[in-house]
């Protein structure tokens, strides 16, 4: 009798609904809290044990006889009945069957109905407000949707009609919301854009372009070399390997209309970073809010040849690729339409190396790789803007005369420190992060020292240098589009190089290659320049001038 007894208990209790249950799921003044998520948990394994067979009772197979023998000597037909019931279920009959199961089935089941209905309606009044301004998004998705997630699988169980119309709101929301979000955010980041170059900033630049007005003839030395000069615009690749955080837009303006000023390689480090850490906490939160366990469940088995774990990336990414889409698209765009005026060549070699960080980065620091694409997007436009600004300065260069650049003394010309400021610059960029950033772009640190070698052996013989400017004509026409396939392999993503590439890869070699010109074209203006002294040894006086003012840039870069 004591354990007909306990067994009856036990199967009481499998079943019974409590009215502290029955009244936090039907109360809608009854929060929806860590208790109403418990009695849901509650309430659902009372459904599959009045659903489903052989619901563990913790009792042994000689506990079980026991009660069977027991029955058969009951005398009452009520207790027959009964302990038929509380034993049969023991053995395996479906708890449905019995007479408190088939009563309890339908109470449980409204109940269940409306468990799903109020999860639905607190997850969708949760998502709706993400779209409210000035909002912590965060804050929302840990206090308000990620604690309550195991609300997420009851639907996902219970509803996979329920559950896959809050995963599309949650995706529609969380769309528009960083789309507004990065959109503003550029806005205001670009009123803080300094504005370094334009399309006069060239290395043979006519001198009246220097000039500190049109009625003036005297020079602006401060134009002479600003634009090609590094400075600190450098240590945005250090802001990157150190993780800092981006620009906060207001902290940068003030109320007088004298905002700080940053080149824009700084600005789109704030919005790289800024996506990057977007990407990595949605990443991370819709991996757990929508549980790719549950998920798969039901497909899992259905798939051939797939397993689990490719189902669940697949679906993972392209919950991603919803969610940032549209604001993915937006900031090509932006980057597109600021390019189409971008003359500055030290901004844009600073970009691709912020892009191939920020590359590294989400691949070997975060383990996330749903960037890829959009990381290759990006090189795709910058490198063929970096070629067409390089190909504007080697023009300048070579096209130029005496009659355009003013008059020739015997003091260094302003050329030459504009050129050696411009590939000072451009070494110690690509020469910038290499232990850390790997050996994408880098250049060889006597690259510098082997162009001007060479310059100084090529200055003492006019003729020579004319003849390789000749030569070199026919080669400075590059294919961009190959060479920016080929650099999505190697200096923009890091990978393996090809045998017939250096370590710095098709794009770096271009940019290299491009470097190589502009010095003998340089070299070949000088000699140009020196034709204008009547006498030989004022030619070899302005060529040694310039040659040593160039020396004692590349010596103060160092």
């Amino acid at each position: 009798r004591k354990l007909t007894e306990k067994g009856l208990r036990l199967f009481l209790e499998k079943i019974v609904v409590s009215p502290k249950l029955a009244n936090v799921i039907c109360n809608n003044d009854v929060p929806v809290n860590e208790m109403y998520m418990e009695l849901v948990n509650v309430l659902n394994k009372k459904y599959y044990c009045v659903m489903q067979q052989e619901v563990g009772y913790n009792l042994n197979k000689d506990q079980i006889s026991s009660l069977a023998k027991t029955a058969t000597n009951l005398e009452s037909n009520d207790d027959k009945d009964s302990d038929r019931d509380t034993v049969g279920m023991l053995q395996g009959i479906d708890p449905a069957e019995t007479v408190a199961g088939r009563e309890m089935k339908t109470h449980i089941e409204k109940l269940r109905l409306r468990s799903i209905a109020r999860t639905r309606d607190y997850f969708l009044s949760k998502i709706a407000e993400l779209r409210k301004t000035k909002t912590n998004t965060r804050m929302i998705q840990i206090n308000s949707l990620l604690k309550y997630s195991p609300l997420m699988h009851f639907l996902a169980d219970a509803a996979p009609t329920i559950y896959n119309e809050v995963h599309d709101v949650y995706v529609e929301s969380m769309s528009k919301t960083l789309h507004a979000l990065f959109r503003t955010y550029h806005a205001q980041l670009i009123r803080l854009d300094s504005h370094i170059a334009n399309r006069h900033d060239l290395i043979a630049v006519e001198e009246s372009s220097l000039r500190e007005n049109v009625f003036s003839t005297r020079v602006n030395l401060n134009k002479r070399g600003d634009t090609f000069s590094l400075g600190e615009r450098v240590n945005v690749l250090d802001c990157v390997y150190n993780h800092e955080k981006p620009l906060i837009a207001h902290e940068h303006v003030s109320g007088t209309g004298e905002d700080k000023k940053f080149p824009y390689e700084m600005i789109f480090r704030s919005i790289m970073t800024h996506l990057m850490d977007s990407v990595t906490n949605e990443f991370v939160f819709t991996k757990k809010f929508f549980s790719s366990e549950i998920r798969t469940k039901s497909n899992s088995d259905a798939t051939s040849g797939t397993s689990e774990v490719e189902i669940n990336e697949s679906r993972d990414r392209n919950t991603f690729d919803q969610i940032f889409a549209r604001t993915l698209s937006l900031l090509l765009e932006q980057l597109e339409n600021y390019l189409f005026n971008c003359y500055d060549c030290l901004a844009l070699l600073l970009m691709i190396k912020v892009t191939h960080a920020s590359r590294r980065i989400m691949h070997y620091d975060r383990k996330i790789r749903v960037l890829d694409n959009f990381f290759h997007r990006v090189t795709m436009l910058l490198w063929p803007r970096l070629k067409m600004v390089m190909d504007a300065q080697l023009r300048s260069v070579r096209n130029t005369n005496a009659s355009r650049l003013g008059g020739i003394e015997l003091h260094p010309h302003y050329i030459s420190r504009r050129y050696a400021e411009f590939t000072c610059s451009i070494s110690l960029i690509l020469n910038k992060g290499n232990a850390v950033g790997g050996g994408g772009g880098a250049v060889s640190g006597g690259h510098k020292r082997q162009q001007l070698g060479g310059g100084k052996d090529r200055a003492t013989s006019a003729a020579a240098a004319r003849d390789r400017r000749l030569n070199s004509n026919a080669g400075t026409q590059v294919d961009i589009d190959a060479e920016s396939r080929a650099s999505s392999g190697s200096s923009i993503h890091g990978d393996n190089a090809s045998t017939s590439s250096s370590h710095r890869g098709s794009a770096g070699d271009m940019l290299v290659n491009d470097l190589s010109l502009i010095t003998e074209e340089t070299i070949c203006l000088l000699d140009r320049l020196a034709d204008e002294h009547l006498l030989s040894k004022h030619r070899v006086i302005f060529l040694i001038n310039n040659l040593d003012q160039i020396l004692q840039v590349f010596q103060e870069r160092r």
